[in-house]
């Protein structure tokens, strides 16, 4: 029953980490397994009650995992069909209004800046997201910003460095 109170623990600290306000990778990661932890956290609360014990670890372990159940479904039933959608379907009919997206995942140390603007001219898209990028990236394509016809470029470095490059045509 040890591995079982000591699993619930780490688990449980596991679902709460989130929650800090650390912008840390290593923390921000463990925002996204949400319906992992609710079924190994549901699988724990089973296995707790079903073999319920005496003592301080028992009664600690049960209460992280019934608090981090409930933290999992509140977190995740928004998303559900329980609940109401924030956005509305549209009713509206457009016709031959297409944006081609391009989102590409670099990886910081690649240097291939070649490839990429290959690719970028032969799909021709009107909005560009390159992931893992740095300042290079970023002075790279915003030298090519004129002859790709980006109207807006943006660097972001909250969680990953990514760079954004928009071109809006004539579509709407």
């Amino acid at each position: 029953m040890f591995l079982i109170y000591t699993f619930s623990l780490i688990t449980s600290f596991l679902t709460i980490l989130p929650l800090s306000t650390s912008k840390y990778w290593m923390v921000r990661a463990f925002d996204f397994p949400r319906i992992q932890f609710l079924m190994v956290n549901t699988l724990l609360l089973l296995i707790l009650i079903f073999f319920k014990d005496e003592g301080l670890l028992f009664n600690f372990s049960l209460a992280s995992i019934i608090f981090s159940f409930g933290l999992d479904i509140y977190r995740i039933a928004p998303y559900t069909p329980l609940f109401k959608m924030d956005v509305k379907t549209s009713n509206k009919e457009v016709n031959n209004i297409n944006i081609k997206i391009l989102c590409l995942n670099i990886l910081i140390d690649n240097k291939d800046y070649n490839m990429t603007l290959s690719m970028i001219r032969e799909t021709d898209p009107d909005l560009v997201l390159l992931l893992e990028t740095d300042q290079n990236w970023y002075s790279i394509l915003a030298f090519h910003q004129q002859e790709l016809s980006f109207r807006e470029l943006s660097m972001s470095t909250i969680v990953l460095c990514q760079s954004t490059f928009l071109r809006l045509k004539q579509c709407i």
